[in-house]
């Protein structure tokens, strides 16, 4: 779709750009109005593993995270990689390796709102 909004744009078709863009706005209002801000979702782990469920017919792969720091105070370095779903790597960092999954799955839920994908 961003390759012909770009098309027409570039033949200046301004008028077909804003009744197709408009169009899916109103096609995808209650959907978008439907899913929660990606940063107040309540299970953004869960949210992505549904969403690439329902787009991929399969399972949201599992990350990569490493540790550093004292046993103590251990910090957490995370990398997910979701293909079809915005930059497709996704790199956090949190106190816990469940708070720095779910700082990149909120980042993912972010990436998708803004392609349609919510």
């Amino acid at each position: 779709m961003e390759a012909v909004l770009g098309a027409l744009v570039a033949d200046e078709q301004g008028d077909a750009v804003e009744r197709i863009v408009t169009g899916w706005i109103a096609a995808h209002a209650p959907t978008l109005a439907e899913a929660p801000a990606p940063e107040k979702h309540p299970n953004p782990i869960g949210a992505i593993n549904e969403l690439y469920q329902r787009l991929l017919r399969g399972s949201a792969p599992t990350p990569v995270a490493s540790s550093y720091g004292p046993d103590h105070m251990l910090s957490w370095d995370l990398s997910l990689i979701l293909t079809g779903i915005g930059p497709e790597i996704y790199n956090t960092t949190g106190s816990t390796k469940k708070a720095a999954h779910a700082a990149a799955c909120r980042e993912a839920l972010r990436d998708a709102r803004a392609f349609g994908l919510l």
